[in-house]
């Protein structure tokens, strides 16, 4: 299964604001992941990504959708990002969802 933290970049931090905190672990500085920046596709790349229609209905979740089509409920966020919805309060029964196939695919086009 795809990492979220496959692609993403590091940053050293050394910083005065974390020197007690180093200096009682011993450390000279932390290695950090920096934080990740979503692009939603634009439509020719979500033309080339493959997709299945879902309806929502009573009981959707997309933890639960994310569990289903990709073994993990913790990438329900890639569903509603691919979606464009930020919260599942915003849909209706019946409003036709699509979730991406592929879940590597989909990673590698919205997070940088």
């Amino acid at each position: 299964m795809a990492s979220r933290y496959g692609n993403r970049r590091t940053s050293i931090n050394d910083t005065n604001r974390y020197r007690q905190i180093l200096e009682r672990r011993g450390a000279n500085a932390v290695e950090q992941y920096t934080t990740p920046r979503f692009v939603y596709p634009p439509p020719e790349v979500r033309a080339r990504i493959k997709t299945v229609n879902h309806v929502w209905t009573l009981g959707d979740h997309f933890y639960k959708l994310a569990h289903e089509y990709y073994g993990n409920p913790t990438y329900g966020w890639v569903i509603a990002f691919y979606n464009q919805y930020s919260t599942e309060e915003l849909l209706e029964y019946g409003d036709i969802i699509r979730i991406p196939i592929n879940l590597q695919e989909v990673l590698r086009v919205i997070v940088y």
